[in-house]
């Protein structure tokens, strides 16, 4: 007898896997603008592209993780960073379940807090009425909140899954930081015409709005908030790439353009925090750095009077986006636009104080994320008939304008002792990095703990939210374990006295 075995040609099987799949794509591209159908097409090509996915998803994870990229045909509209950090924790369990050397670059003292303050999440929403994904059916809604939380935890572990190869540092650095221009596409498109809004459905309009909004307002002044972000962005690369020395090389002028350009963005953004945060992030460099100490410190001091002088000259013929922006310095301005930064300002610090008297309550048990529509219908309406204050909305939805009442509000005690603890761990690893690291990653050390410094600070005293910021601290510190291959530690101090030294050097 002959064994004979039937074989089938390999194009005979793409044919048979392609023919069907083109038939079904062609069918559902009869209404291409249909949400549903761009999900689908776009989950065949993720199927697809799986392979890529598996051997590439930690540098997507990094270049994700400041994108202004939000899949509005997804149920829930989640970021991208937070759909990529879970793709990379799952890809990473897999292969750690068949392989026992790919392990996490271990932190202990960054993972405990992590791990304790996902613990505090999950038992509040499990006592505080569920999760609440309201895209799922839920009566509430607020789930959003957890999700980008436990995104944000889970992404500092998958950024930490792999370390970055010495030689790429600098191309990883760019990955994370320079991202943050895609905030300008909202704004883009807008001016670009009806004709490209499809892209809304990848980069979120939310800036867009906030700008039209703006321009609407009784007072005549744009407010580019993508602009802050964009400029963040670029001032942090040049700071991390060059440190401050580096950018002032006027060898390079390109460099210090760049710089301005970024400065600019902070100032004609029209918010008031970009430019402080600017000149937080600038003066924790300039300190670190040690430029205090050398000739630096009164060039620097004479540029500045000189800007000053400026600014106070002209500051009343900038921009009204321009003015609201140094609207924290004493100075001449447009009247309605300091009527405009002071009013925002009266609205926080009077939300405070009357959250401020209602946080006993939240100190045993928080209020979690859950939120009831009814309740937000109520408040609104109340504040728009004018029976209640015009923050009642912003309370019950939870949105403060203050980083410490978003942790203590949502969490209670627990989740202010996970979260400082977390920070206080985050900053060690930092300043450990910068002062024992790699000389040749000094810079970006130097930047990422002047940058986590900076945020901290602005978060405590000015202005910050819980669930939309905490995934920068940890990104931040995620990319500080994966640059230095953990917490770089205190060299041993060897010391041999002469007598040892002479001992050694006698032959036996």
């Amino acid at each position: 007898m002959t064994n004979t075995s039937f074989k089938v040609p390999r194009e005979h099987l793409v044919l048979a896997l392609c023919l069907p799949l083109a038939v079904v794509i062609g069918y559902f591209l009869a209404d291409p603008s249909d949400l549903g159908t761009i999900g689908l097409l776009l989950g065949i090509v993720g199927l697809i592209a799986v392979p890529i996915l598996m051997k590439w998803h930690h540098p997507l994870l990094i270049i994700s993780w400041n994108a202004f990229i939000t899949p509005s045909f997804l149920r829930g509209q989640l970021q991208l960073w937070i759909l990529m950090a879970l793709a990379s924790t799952l890809i990473w369990v897999l292969n750690r379940s068949v392989d026992p050397d790919k392990r996490l670059i271990s932190v202990p003292s960054l993972s405990r807090p992590l791990a304790f303050f996902t613990g505090v999440v999950v038992l509040t929403a499990f006592l505080t009425g569920g999760l609440g994904f309201r895209a799922l059916g839920s009566a509430h809604y607020g789930g959003k909140g957890y999700i980008q939380l436990v995104g944000a935890i889970l992404g500092y572990f998958a950024i930490t899954s792999k370390r970055i190869p010495p030689e790429r540092a600098w191309l990883y650095v760019g990955l994370f930081f320079l991202p943050m221009l895609t905030s300008l596409m909202g704004g883009l498109i807008f001016y670009m015409g009806h004709q490209f809004y499809f892209l809304y459905s990848i980069f979120p309009a939310t800036t867009a709005a906030n700008q039209l909004a703006a321009e609407s307002g009784p007072i005549d002044f744009s407010r580019y908030g993508a602009l802050s972000s964009a400029g963040w962005g670029i001032y942090c690369f040049l700071l991390a790439r060059f440190g401050m020395r580096g950018v002032f090389d006027l060898s390079k002028p390109w460099r210090l353009f760049f710089f301005v350009l970024a400065m600019l963005g902070c100032l004609f953004c029209g918010y008031r925090g970009a430019l402080v945060m600017f000149a937080l992030t600038c003066l924790a460099m300039f300190w670190l750095e040690g430029l205090w100490r050398t000739r630096t410190l009164p060039i620097l001091i004479s540029a500045m009077i000189c800007g000053m002088a400026l600014v106070i000259a002209f500051a009343n013929k900038l921009p009204g986006g321009a003015q609201r922006s140094l609207a924290i310095l004493p100075i001449k301005l447009d009247p309605m636009v300091r009527a405009s930064a002071q009013a925002s300002s009266d609205w926080r610090i009077q939300m405070w104080k009357d959250e401020l008297e209602e946080l006993p309550k939240y100190l045993l048990l928080g209020k979690g994320y859950s939120l009831d529509p009814q309740a937000m219908y109520m408040a609104d309406e109340s504040a728009m008939r004018g029976v209640a204050s015009s923050y009642e909305g912003a309370k019950e939805a939870g949105d403060f304008h203050s980083g410490p009442l978003t942790v203590i509000v949502p969490f209670g005690s627990l989740g202010v002792i996970a979260f400082v603890w977390f920070m206080a761990a985050a900053l060690r690893l930092l300043y450990n990095n910068y002062r024992y690291g790699d000389p040749a990653l000094l810079s970006v050390n130097t930047l990422l703990l002047s940058a986590f410094s900076a945020e901290l600070f602005f978060f405590i005293f000015l202005f910050g939210g819980l669930k939309d910021g905490f995934c920068l601290f940890s990104g931040i510190a995620g990319l500080s374990v994966s640059l230095n291959g953990g917490m770089c530690q205190r060299p041993a101090e060897q010391t041999v006295s002469a007598l040892e030294e002479l001992q050694l050097s006698e032959p036996i």
